[in-house]
């Protein structure tokens, strides 16, 4: 028997809560273990995401939600702005 989903929507905002302390920790670029930590989370958010079932998938896809949002501020804050 696979989990409730809700599991997995726990561990999606658990790491996008880290991916934001991490940003907020310095540069992924010139620090390889805030790298590290981030390339780990963001690959647990990836691996949560893909056990959503496929209805709540589609109806997230366009909408502008918390994950979206935190995606975009690190990616913007930490690769982009150096």
């Amino acid at each position: 028997m696979s989990r409730d989903w809700r599991a997995y929507a726990h561990h999606i905002l658990v790491c996008a809560g880290k991916l934001d302390r991490i940003a907020a920790r310095g540069s992924i670029v010139e620090d390889d273990i805030l790298y590290d930590a981030a390339l780990r989370n963001l690959q647990t958010l990836a691996e949560a995401t893909q056990r959503l079932p496929d209805d709540l998938k589609r109806d997230t896809r366009t909408s502008n939600g918390r994950i979206s949002a935190a995606f975009a501020t690190f990616w913007s804050t930490t690769i982009w702005a150096t």
